[in-house]
């Protein structure tokens, strides 16, 4: 069959194959299937599992962990706000260059004495016995003091939420500095947000910063990829890790290069920070869970680590505990502590071990195709 079509057109079978997986493969480059986006992300995770990237040399970054072992021997979550304070007041006390929360203190502290004085069963109490409940500690106003007279900078979070409801009251978020646009506009390309979950106004004030700690999975539910920034109605706000970088260099202004195609770069604290088209930065991971050092909150409640490792790092304080629900699947790990996403995050731009995907990109892939597909032809027409 193959030798008759040959001798009446003239085009060798083995030819018409290599023509035809030519136009094949062009279409998947340019349709970009979910197939194929999909074996892409694979292949990128198997890449990250085999080629970690070094952590920073110049920046340490640690994890101070609300562990298993901190909440069975000091008991169960959410801890009272004055005892958040003393674990901030000893972090501090090692002289880091910045200490950020994975953590959002977003009710008041329903443990604070102070708060008796309001109960029914206390209503009737004597004048004097209501004043002292009064005057008793206030475990809010004990931690948005530690934050506004700590020696060094300490960063807080919120999540952006969305809901379904129209008319939605929108709270204002703390942001420091201006964000300065360079070519399009980037709101149509960032993530967009109506509603939010804010800590206290009171810690919020009382922080030298605060960011967003939204994480966006990919459509596989692995976490790739962390939102710079985000937009909340018309304005445009930072992630927890830009927020620890303008607390570090004390330079507040945020700035986004835009063309056409989405987000470029975002630039901070003196970094240039390669990102997708909606503001991500791609996370070079350094390893599994536990890459980064991990200190115990409750060693540090009870002076029972090594300060000096905490000089001038960068601290996130967080849980890898189960049951407190922020554990995440990565490509190195599947069972990943939300804090340490972060952590590696920051290690990315402060080791700039960057992945970014050149405009030119696409091009080189179509021209790769057609030059393999030359000599695919070439060969299969002499056999």
């Amino acid at each position: 069959m193959f030798s008759h079509l040959r001798k009446r057109s003239g085009i060798s079978p083995f030819s018409l194959t290599g023509v035809l997986l030519t136009l094949f493969f062009l279409l998947l480059a340019q349709y970009d299937p979910p197939l194929l986006h999909e074996l892409r992300l694979k292949s990128f995770d198997f890449f990250l599992r085999h080629n970690p990237a070094p952590l920073s040399a110049d920046h340490r970054i640690i994890i101070v962990d609300i562990d298993s072992k901190s909440l069975e021997n000091l008991g169960q979550w959410p801890w009272p706000r004055k005892r958040i304070a003393n674990l901030l007041e000893k972090i501090t006390a090692a002289g880091p260059a910045v200490v950020a929360f994975d953590i959002l203190f977003a009710e008041p502290d329903s443990s604070s004495p102070h708060l008796l004085a309001g109960r029914d069963e206390l209503k009737n109490a004597p004048a004097t016995v209501r004043k002292y409940l009064k005057n008793l500690p206030d475990y809010d106003r004990i931690l948005a003091q530690t934050l506004e007279q700590s020696p060094v900078p300490v960063v807080l979070g919120y999540f952006f939420t969305n809901s379904a409801t129209e008319n939605i009251e929108r709270k204002e978020i703390p942001r420091q500095g201006n964000v300065i646009l360079h070519g399009h506009d980037p709101l149509p390309f960032l993530f967009s947000f109506n509603g939010v979950d804010s800590g206290l106004e009171i810690f919020q004030q009382s922080a030298r910063g605060v960011g967003s700690l939204n994480i966006i999975p990919d459509q596989d539910s692995i976490l790739r990829n962390l939102p710079l920034v985000l937009r909340y109605g018309d304005k445009i706000y930072p992630a927890l890790i830009l927020s620890i970088l303008q607390a570090v260099s004390e330079k507040k202004n945020i700035g986004l290069k835009t063309d056409q195609n989405g987000i470029r770069t975002v630039l901070t604290g003196g970094y240039q920070i390669p990102t997708n088209m909606h503001g991500e930065l791609v996370i070079n991971f350094s390893g599994p869970a536990r890459t980064l050092p991990y200190v115990s909150a409750q060693e540090i409640l009870s002076d029972n680590f090594d300060t000096d490792m905490f000089l001038d790092a960068y601290v996130l304080v967080g849980t890898s505990a189960p049951g407190l629900y922020d554990i995440q699947a990565v490509p190195t790990d599947r069972a990943f502590p939300g804090v340490e996403l972060h952590g590696h995050a920051l290690n990315t731009i402060l080791g700039q071990k960057y992945f970014q995907r050149p405009e030119w990109a696409k091009g080189a892939e179509f021209l790769n195709i057609c030059c393999m597909s030359l000599f695919l032809i070439t060969v299969l027409s002499r056999m």
